[in-house]
């Protein structure tokens, strides 16, 4: 499938600065991702995950909007 001429989105890891943002979305989103995902809810969780995104063994990416690049997604 090719890729699309305007892309709206972006992807690419984490890094510690974005743990604020992950947590406010994680929060505010808890009851849609029960009981399939549970996502971290606290600081130190939150930092653990975005470390484990760094590792060769581990995946994390997050969907970032293409003009003002706020986070809206997480795979």
């Amino acid at each position: 499938m090719p890729l699309p001429q305007n892309p709206r989105v972006f992807i690419r890891q984490p890094i510690a600065e974005d743990c604020q943002t992950l947590l406010s979305l994680h929060q505010r989103n808890q009851s849609f991702h029960f009981p399939w995902a549970f996502p971290p809810l606290d600081e130190p969780r939150c930092q653990n995950y975005i470390y484990r995104c760094q590792n060769d063994d581990f995946e994390g990416l997050l969907i970032c909007h293409i003009h003002h690049h706020q986070i809206i997604g997480v795979t």
